[in-house]
């Protein structure tokens, strides 16, 4: 059996790079989201790797036919959030997050802020808040769609939006942070300059992430002792999300070029 650093070898990231670059060039996707897709086609390439058989086929030839199928569920599951989008697994856990804060923030007098990073993530959040808690005032802030909505008790915002404007929002109790694991450990990137603003503002703020890839290829661990995301609160599996309706197998079932069109 061929060891996973051999099937994730230079060939494997070069071609993972070619076919992110690609994707991020098709409708439904954005420039921005090249890195996530990178990091999604190598973790399903490393799941398939205990597949790979040496007298069927080279590592090159496997590696090419996984990376296929891995792009092409891309592109499957991009076009059935858009027709569905509440289906999002982060999307409803952040709602019951903003529900069960001990009670809802129009009981306790706090304050919630939901970040996310494009403006899709911000309707479907703000959608999916609303649904689960009918009663609950949700504003958006986003310069993308418009809105600018700064005294409700839950804020949902985008980041580019709001970075440099921590001291207009007011004080804020608890931030969720949607993709969390775009928010980089050290350095000055625009989530930590906007949280360092606010826990100037409240030092008693608290920081709860959401992402589906605990795991970055580029940097580790997404929670670490020294990070603002530092502890795992709550972690469930593939299979799990599956078995309670939250998630589905793929199985593709032929070998397709998307890219050639």
């Amino acid at each position: 059996m061929c060891a996973a650093n051999e099937i994730c070898g230079e060939y494997a990231r070069t071609l993972i790079r070619v076919k992110a670059k690609q994707l991020v060039r098709q409708p439904g996707f954005k420039r921005s989201e090249q890195r996530d897709i990178e990091q999604d086609l190598m973790v399903h390439l490393l799941a398939q790797a205990d597949r790979f058989d040496p007298t069927r086929s080279s590592i090159d030839t496997f590696v090419d036919r996984v990376v296929d199928s891995g792009a092409g569920m891309l592109v499957r599951a991009r076009k059935r959030l858009k027709r569905c989008p509440e289906e999002g697994i982060e999307i409803k856990s952040l709602a019951v997050v903003v529900e069960q804060v001990d009670e809802p923030p129009s009981l306790w007098g706090g304050r919630v802020l939901v970040l996310a990073h494009v403006k899709e993530l911000l309707e479907q959040n703000a959608d999916k808040i609303r649904q689960l808690c009918p009663d609950l005032p949700v504003g958006i802030y986003s310069a993308g769609l418009k809105r600018r909505d700064t005294d409700t008790p839950v804020l949902v915002a985008g980041i580019q939006s709001v970075y440099k404007r921590a001291c207009e929002l007011d004080p804020f109790d608890l931030v969720v942070i949607d993709e969390c694991h775009l928010l980089t450990k050290d350095g000055e990137g625009t989530y930590r300059r906007f949280l360092k603003d606010c826990l100037v503002i409240n030092p008693q703020m608290r920081v709860i992430g959401l992402t589906a890839t605990p795991f970055r290829l580029d940097s580790g661990l997404v929670c670490t002792p020294d990070h603002f995301i530092n502890y795992v609160c709550y972690e469930a599996g593939i299979r799990e999300m599956i078995r309670d309706g939250y998630s589905f197998w793929n199985r593709p079932y032929a070998r397709g070029d998307f890219f050639g069109l």
